[in-house]
């Protein structure tokens, strides 16, 4: 006997599948190298892969470099708002922006799914050198920030302009 199966899926069912395993995959292949040969590879592996000259703008296109603070968190945030990310936005001047993310859609859904298996998965976030192309610097505070499965799921990014 042969079961019905849904053959036709909305667009957001398709998107969470195919970001589900993207998210798995990517942790998966963080924490391989974090336990097989240590955290400085992990650090030397981010590096190439998001370097400047590799990942660089080309994620954001219509972000540049002297963006203003209102465009780059427009650009910022409607990522994270289709990840499923829940944020606040603690401050938003010309020189710093302060967002506290409560919980991160990729981070979030990594944990719901594997548990504490993700604890390598935020070095991808805090080593992205895309903010320094456009000329802010990021720093990332894990203090603040909401548990799931006892593993953070959030945190503070600080963003300040750099000077020139």
């Amino acid at each position: 006997m042969v079961s019905k199966i849904k053959r036709d899926y909305s667009w957001k069912e398709k998107y969470d599948h195919a970001f589900s395993c993207y998210c798995s995959l990517w942790n998966s292949a963080l924490n391989f190298i974090a336990e097989n040969y240590g955290h400085k590879a992990l650090d030397q592996y981010l590096q190439v892969c998001m370097g400047k000259d590799v990942l660089g703008k080309s994620a954001f296109p219509e972000m540049k470099e002297g963006i203003d603070t209102e465009a780059f968190l427009n650009q910022c945030l409607a990522h994270h708002v289709m990840i499923g990310s829940q944020f606040n936005i603690v401050k938003a001047e010309q020189d710093e922006i302060i967002i506290d993310f409560v919980r991160c859609g990729s981070k979030g859904l990594v944990v719901e799914k594997f548990g504490t298996g993700a604890q390598h998965y935020c070095r991808h976030c805090e080593i992205l050198s895309l903010w320094e192309q456009m000329g802010w610097s990021s720093e990332v505070v894990r203090s603040k920030t909401e548990k799931s499965e006892g593993e953070n799921i959030g945190c503070r990014r600080i963003f300040r302009r750099m000077k020139r």
